[in-house]
């Protein structure tokens, strides 16, 4: 009812303008368009989409005033299986820009374990004297992910990485690496420990977006 109440409106509206440039003795014309676009899904996960679109003209001359009225729809069906495959591809793309962000943003990287089997990813770049730095943790029974990633501040022993999206603060230490590349990563707020181990980017990039999908 609304949507004939302003189609009848727009009509009287557009006349109304032509009535008074024709007193003017000036031809003219108007046009009003309004479209109603509406979708359903089926059960399957097939959806329907229907398109109405009315068109509304008005137009003066030497003849008088004249007016048009036009509705046409557009019905478009979009299987279940072609929705699930742009669905798809917008998720890969999404991977592909976490792995870009990680490749653009560390230089260095490390996994381990502690003693419950939690893993750990830990990755780090300095730049310009302020280190940016990530740390995930992702329970032994894969239930539980944890992340956070910020840039870091060196106070006495430790070092505290602040994720300004979670707005807190994880302080942690860090022993010498030895010369296999191994090193001890040390949570002060907990005591947790786990052994880490230096590796090569690529391979950093590569699990830790596998672990973060499955969580997605």
């Amino acid at each position: 009812m609304r949507t004939k109440r302003t189609r009848i409106l727009a009509l009287l509206t557009a006349v109304l303008m032509i009535c008074l440039l024709a007193g003017c003795e000036v031809s003219s014309s108007s046009t009003t368009t309004t479209t109603v676009t509406t979708s359903k899904t089926d059960a399957d996960g097939n959806t329907t989409t229907n398109t109405v679109t009315n068109e509304v003209g008005v137009s003066a001359g030497t003849d008088g005033i004249s007016t048009t009225n036009e509705t046409t729809t557009e019905t478009t069906t979009t299987a279940a299986d072609e929705a699930e495959e742009a669905g798809t591809e917008d998720d890969e793309e999404a991977w592909e820009g976490l792995a870009e962000h990680l490749y653009d943003t560390y230089t260095t990287a490390a996994e381990g374990t502690n003693e419950a089997g939690d893993m750990f990813y830990y990755a780090f770049n300095e730049n310009d004297g302020e280190e940016t730095a990530l740390i995930v943790i992702v329970s032994a029974d894969g239930d539980s992910y944890t992340g956070w990633e910020g840039t870091t501040s060196v106070e006495d022993d430790h070092v505290v990485l602040y994720s300004e999206g979670l707005d807190e603060e994880i302080p942690f230490s860090f022993s010498d690496v030895d010369e296999e590349g191994t090193f001890t990563l040390t949570f002060l707020g907990d005591g947790d420990e786990a052994t880490m181990q230096l590796i090569d980017l690529d391979s950093f990039v590569e699990d830790l977006v596998a672990a973060r999908r499955t969580f997605a």
